[in-house]
């Protein structure tokens, strides 16, 4: 069975990446399959990530309003 797990507060500053990095990791450390998506702007869980926003071809944006398929790091 899948759960899905959504963090959004309108408001800036109050932990939502942190909180879904970290919750993240430590359901991937017991066991369980994990896909983060990051739609703020900003990209700061992606950058969290290792990953550079501005280097990517495609974001979710693409796949969202241009239904473009985007790559899925493992």
């Amino acid at each position: 069975m899948s759960r899905v797990i959504a963090l959004f507060n309108q408001a800036g500053g109050v932990g939502k990446t942190t909180l879904t990095m970290n919750l993240g990791y430590q359901l991937q450390l017991h066991g369980y399959k994990v896909l983060l998506i990051d739609l703020d702007p900003q990209g700061s869980l992606t950058s969290f990530m290792g990953i550079e926003p501005e280097s990517l071809e495609k974001t979710p944006f693409d796949a969202l309003i241009n239904e473009e398929p985007l790559f899925i790091l493992k």
